[in-house]
């Protein structure tokens, strides 16, 4: 095609062009078809082939290959902007090769493109009696769906909106080579696509519903058909995997019990102090979202205005005496590392970090922060801070457990452990 418009001037001037090497027609040929090279082997037979018609005989052989969908697929599937996955936190998309495949078939089996349209555009809405025209028909519709999207976007009214405006911008540029998306705010005096025609559109979008929202936002997913005889096996598969998932969580329940969401404070020994009874320094949220805690839930310091933020606990009355002293907390990936925490004694002022990324002592939500004396009318706090935090501080409750029970309750953990 690249010699075609110097055709003209060699016919004007009485001159023929020169053949080519078949070596570099076959290449030439391979690489518009395929995309690669030709084999040595292809070389090889391609040059002692003395058949007249050699050359239409490696068009067709390569037009017949899979290979040649598979370049020319590639095209399209640029056009489609075709993806795997979605930039929002690598959000992959486990089906899209099935549209790939899709694309290949249809260049390989030479379809026709007001099918081959019309499949991608309306393909759910399409019949047909064989199975795998039908399944074709279904997955050919994931065109619309490959947009790159924030499936994150809160505002969820906004987000079905910019998934159809990104779905006209394709179709625009897939079929009518241009771009009609600035129609979405405003008209274009000299643009064959006013405001009006653009929402016309975007009207019989809307009429679809592609998405289920959550706090993340997911695409709709439609089981393909299958052939009769296959649709009962798996049917059969499906309910005998329902049954063993039942039977999964039943033993499971009986396993070991779940633990209680809240903790009442009267359940437990010693002296506890919770967040709600405890003294704040700055803004702090109120959350019950991670289980289990004491009380009505757990204060956090939202990862903001670090050194600015504190929560003391102090007992209304403790009697004098050695305590070990406990804080409460909920675990988590998104806690701070290096939490810090003072405590407030008989013997002065004692600080420390607490990772609460690591669930407490013995896995759950108490942590120790070691064992001090308190005096009557003596200082008996603790104060957590959100100084150079690295995540969110956590705070819930704070228990000063005389050493007695705290001794048996080591022990008893320890005989648990053990046992």
């Amino acid at each position: 095609m690249a010699d075609l418009p110097d055709l003209g001037n060699v016919s004007t001037n009485s001159q023929s062009p020169t053949l080519a090497a078949r070596d570099v027609l076959l290449r030439r040929l391979t690489f518009d078809l395929h995309g690669l090279p030709p084999t040595p082997t292809e070389l090889r037979d391609f040059g002692n082939d003395v058949r007249p018609d050699y050359y239409e005989r490696a068009v067709d052989r390569l037009l017949a290959s899979p290979r040649f969908g598979e370049r020319m697929a590639r095209r399209w599937l640029d056009v489609a902007r075709y993806a795997e996955s979605l930039t929002l936190r690598g959000f992959v998309l486990p089906d899209a090769w099935r549209y790939r495949d899709y694309c290949i078939d249809v260049f390989n089996s030479d379809r026709p493109l007001d099918q081959f349209i019309a499949e991608q555009v309306a393909g759910d809405q399409m019949t047909s009696d064989d199975v795998h025209a039908r399944q074709q028909q279904l997955v050919a519709v994931s065109f619309l769906l490959m947009g790159n999207t924030n499936l994150e976007d809160q505002d969820k009214q906004q987000l079905e909106m910019d998934v159809i405006d990104e779905q006209l911008d394709t179709l625009s540029r897939a079929f009518l080579a241009q771009t009609i998306g600035c129609a979405r705010c405003h008209d274009h005096k000299f643009d064959p696509i006013p405001t009006r025609d653009y929402y016309a559109l975007a009207g019989i979008l809307k009429a679809s519903t592609v998405l289920e929202h959550a706090n993340v936002s997911k695409w709709i997913s439609r089981p393909l058909p299958l052939p009769p005889g296959e649709e009962a096996v798996y049917a059969d598969l499906e309910n005998r995997i329902n049954s063993i998932d039942e039977r999964i969580k039943l033993l499971e329940s009986r396993l070991e019990p779940s633990p209680k969401a809240a903790i009442a404070v009267s359940e437990l020994p010693g002296i506890v102090v919770d967040d709600s009874q405890a003294s704040t320094v700055g803004e702090w949220q109120k959350s019950d979202h991670v289980k289990p805690f004491i009380g009505e839930g757990y204060l956090h310091d939202q990862h903001r205005e670090p050194g600015a933020k504190s929560v003391t606990f102090a007992p209304q009355q403790i009697p004098p005496g050695a305590y070990e002293v406990r804080l409460a907390y909920t675990a988590g990936a998104n806690r701070a590392t290096n939490v810090l925490v003072r405590v407030f004694s008989a013997d002065g002022e004692s600080t420390l970090r607490v990772n609460q990324r690591k669930p407490g002592d013995s896995g759950g939500q108490w942590t120790s922060l070691g064992r001090y004396r308190f005096e009557a009318n003596g200082q008996a706090y603790v104060m957590v801070a959100n100084d150079d935090a690295d995540g969110h501080v956590i705070v819930d409750a704070v228990q000063f457990l005389p050493l007695t029970a705290a001794d048996a309750l080591a022990d008893s953990s320890v005989t648990s452990e053990s046992a």
